[in-house]
């Protein structure tokens, strides 16, 4: 047993003893990971830049303390609450250094100065009144509600305790004592157990809070500051709840502790890359990776892989905003936000890993290897070689002349458009002047291959696309047939096309498919073609403008067999959506953007093992269910690449993942890990305009006696009749894309559909009581039945009062033949209060 210092903690009882960590892991290489993560700053309403906290409330509704005030965050605007000397219920001080909401939903307000309790009903500040003994105890850091509802709360100069007379779960706060625990920077967390972890300067402890009886304290560690290996300042504690683990971080690295004796093992240490990796708010996401906001940047890490990785933005213009951070939260969407220490805040949504999002320039082609591997055919190189599960290119070679210098001479551009390969693992490219190169990567030679049409006689050249058949043949297109090329001989075989060819607007030939019966689908700029290999006839199905039944339009993209139908090829075009054909009765069936699809301009289209088809667009990616005949569609928001993506750059690898490529690199994903989201989202009407002005809560005169969130109904004046509503969802991903729908019982006979707008505007509206429903689809497309709910009365004019009509009771008569009975929804108004209607 050993003394705790008197000059950290107070006079208090030690448990048990010193246990200093033991020998963990080598010192492991930091790797580098950089995701899309989006910002938010002053120029979107936040009311200053530094970021000190980060907490979701009840609501739902997102609060960051900043050193200008507290922002509460519905999605779209910011309501910023300052310090008010001419209010005393304002906040305490506008530099918000912590805030924390409670399982009673309180929300608890730390500042420069002390701590305040945020009344929601209010909207006002309850001043807590703490006295350190020697004045000032600093900067609140953190807040915390133990088991017994005491509040522990830690400065930058002290801990304290709060013990309450009595429990409560309002905010009338009720009596209280102080208990002071030693001086210095003091940080506190609690976990499952009810245990409070922290560290005051040079200790960390364990406490096992009581009510009415002496904590329990226990020392964990003290700093040797002949060991900086050893120096566990402004340590924090975050448990991982899947695995019921229980990490530390400190300032030279991470440690594993044992929740029963305090215990710690390394999992991480260096005191000279890892200095100050210290976090006062480390997070453990629903995958188990900690989440952790240091001087030194975004850090996440493994620690089952004992892997640590530095997080960068992918954006080179918001690198400097996560330099250096304050705060790290998960919110319950699983939205990771990051406080930045002067530039505002950022987000990232964990869900876009599913569209693994590899940044690049535009890309031409894609291709499936046979090892695993994926051919990426860009502008401005010859060969490249993506791995998928390293997530980084294993093969680059730039140019032809690069590797082949007397080939490369013989060569209009060094570039390849399209690279496939075949059976024998060579790889076979396109190249701009209509050749063919062929590359034996086990010998590394490589050889041109050039056309003849017949002998002595040069075809205008190959084109791309290039598709492997059933049998290893190579097909491509040529400027005056169809061809077919041994991967091994290098005999090529054309097949002259029996339409006149055009190369306009693309070149004639836009996209392959042999079937399992050896029949060869030919897209081209003039239709679609079909082709019988075994008896040379061929066959085409163009757009006939006043049939239906025919092909959309003549340019088409992309080829894909149904997966369940045999018969059955899905058609992508240029402008008219995407067709199932269906080859027994040469009809066609459209879907465009009136029966879902994002953009009817459709470039690549894969089938996936659950029966779906998915379809790269000028507007994202969609995915077609035919047994329910519905479209689900992704944008950039879902973690795309970009919305529009390019013909050709499409394919499917052997473990049924799906590759598409765009203007700014590509993505590849499994479909059985996007699997939806069941969880409706939450609406709230965050606001309410009269006359296009905001109906102020609070302010003489108001109709609302609580904040517009928190309330269910209101009454208005006629000559107020014009009314806007406000709404958000509280999942914050991506607010712009959240789609709503809102109706006015009463008023409106179905829902309307707001589309991603999120006001509702209703003017000249009658006397009555009205209901006005709102709800949200969440990110999934899954739309929220219950939604939320506001009554409006709309009073009737003086003119059409009782009183009116009784102060001239001789007019009456006359009155009622001139004016209209009321409605029964006037006449309820009416009844309301207290009178009939007349």
């Amino acid at each position: 047993m050993i003394a705790l210092a008197a000059r950290a903690m107070g006079a208090v009882t030690v448990l048990f003893s010193l246990l200093l960590p033991t020998a963990g892991s080598a010192q492991q290489p930091i790797d580098t990971l950089d995701l899309a993560f989006t910002k938010l700053t002053i120029n979107e309403g936040l009311s200053q830049g530094m970021i000190h906290s980060i907490a979701q409330d009840q609501h739902g509704f997102m609060w960051f303390g900043t050193k200008d005030g507290l922002n509460r965050y519905d999605g779209y605007t910011f309501t910023v609450f300052r310090h008010d000397a001419a209010d005393s219920s304002s906040v305490r001080e506008s530099m918000i250094t912590a805030v924390n909401v409670d399982r009673h939903g309180r929300l608890w307000v730390g500042t420069a100065t002390g701590l305040d309790l945020f009344d929601a009903r209010t909207e006002r500040f309850l001043h807590v009144p703490i006295h350190h003994p020697k004045g000032d105890w600093g900067s609140v850091v953190h807040i915390v509600l133990d088991d017994n509802g005491d509040l522990w709360v830690s400065s930058t100069q002290a801990l304290v305790k709060l013990t309450f007379s009595k429990p409560f779960t309002s905010c009338e706060l009720p009596a209280f004592t102080t208990k002071w625990y030693g001086h210095g920077y003091a940080t506190v967390g609690r976990t499952r157990d009810g245990s409070l972890w922290g560290n005051i300067n040079e200790i960390t402890f364990r406490i096992t809070p009581k009510h009415a009886a002496p904590d329990l304290v226990d020392t964990i560690g003290v700093i040797d500051f002949t060991n900086t290996i050893q120096q566990f300042g402004a340590l924090t504690v975050v448990e991982d709840t899947l695995r019921n683990r229980l990490y530390g971080i400190y300032e030279n690295g991470i440690v594993e502790v044992d929740p029963a004796t305090g215990h710690m093992s390394y999992l991480v240490r260096d005191q000279h890359k890892l200095n100050w990796l210290q976090s006062m708010n480390p997070v453990v996401d629903r995958k188990g990776m900690i989440w952790m906001a240091t001087f030194q940047g975004l850090y996440s890490f493994d620690p089952i892989r004992r892997k640590l990785t530095l997080v960068r933005t992918s954006d080179p213009d918001m690198r400097a905003l996560i330099g250096t951070i304050k705060w790290t939260m998960i919110d319950r969407g699983g939205t990771i936000w990051v406080g930045t220490a002067g530039y505002g805040l950022l987000k990232y949504d964990p869900r876009i890993e599913r569209f693994h999002n590899v940044a690049d320039n535009s890309i031409r082609a894609l291709a499936a290897t046979s090892d695993g591997h994926l051919l990426v055919s860009r502008y401005d190189t010859y060969l490249s070689i993506y791995d998928p599960t390293a997530r980084r290119y294993g093969t680059l070679i730039r140019s032809v002349e690069e590797q082949w210098p007397e080939l490369g001479a013989k060569l209009y551009t060094q570039f390849a458009d399209m690279t496939v390969q075949d059976g024998d693992g060579n790889y076979w490219s396109f190249i701009s002047n209509g050749t063919l190169t062929r590359y034996e990567p086990a010998t590394g030679k490589m050889e041109l291959v050039q056309p003849e049409i017949a002998p002595g006689e040069r075809d205008g050249g190959f084109h791309y696309p290039l598709h492997i058949g059933i049998d290893g043949s190579l097909w491509c297109g040529g400027d005056k047939a169809l061809w077919r090329i041994d991967t091994r001989t290098k005999a090529c075989t054309p097949y002259a096309w029996p339409v006149p060819v055009v190369n306009n607007p693309y070149p004639f030939t836009t996209a392959l498919c042999q079937g399992a019966d050896g029949i060869v689908w030919v897209g081209t700029v003039k239709g679609l073609l079909r082709f019988d290999p075994a008896a040379n006839t061929w066959k085409n199905h163009t757009h006939i403008p006043d049939d239906p039944s025919s092909l959309s339009v003549e340019t088409v993209f992309a080829i894909c067999p149904d997966p369940v139908e045999n018969d059955v090829l899905w058609i992508g075009t240029n402008g008219g959506g995407v067709n199932r054909f269906d080859a027994r009765t040469g009809k066609f069936t459209r879907f465009t953007t009136h029966e879902g699809l994002p953009n009817d301009v459709v470039y690549g289209v894969l089938s996936d093992d659950l029966g779906c088809l998915w379809m790269s667009t000028n507007k994202g990616i969609a995915r077609y269910d035919p047994r329910t005949s519905t479209f689900r569609n992704f944008s950039v928001g879902d973690g795309l690449q970009s919305d529009e993506f390019n013909r050709h750059a499409y394919c499917k690898d052997a473990r049924g993942w799906l590759y598409f490529g765009g203007v700014s690199g590509f993505n590849y994903f499994d479909p059985h890990a996007l699997e939806q989201d069941s969880t409706p989202v939450v609406v709230r009407i965050t606001g309410i305009r009269l006359i296009n002005k905001p109906v102020e809560f609070g302010t003489p005169g108001s109709p609302l006696q609580l904040p517009v969130h928190l309330s269910t109904g209101m009454a208005i004046p006629f000559s107020a009749n014009m009314v806007t509503f406000t709404f958000a969802t509280m999942e914050f991903a991506a607010p712009e894309q959240h789609q709503y729908q809102y109706r006015l019982e009463g008023f409106d006979a179905d829902w309307i559909d707001a589309g991603t707008e999120h006001s509702a505007v209703y003017t000249n509206l009658d006397p009555g009581t009205y209901t006005f429903r709102v709800r949200g689809r969440n990110r999934d497309g899954l739309w929220d039945t219950g939604g939320t709910s506001f009554s409006l009365t709309v009073l009737p004019p003086w003119w059409r009062t009782w009183w009116f009509y009784d102060l001239r009771p001789g007019d009456r008569g006359r009155h009622i033949a001139l004016h209209p009975q009321p409605s029964r929804a006037e006449g309820a108004a009416g009844a309301h209060r207290g009178r009939p209607h007349l």
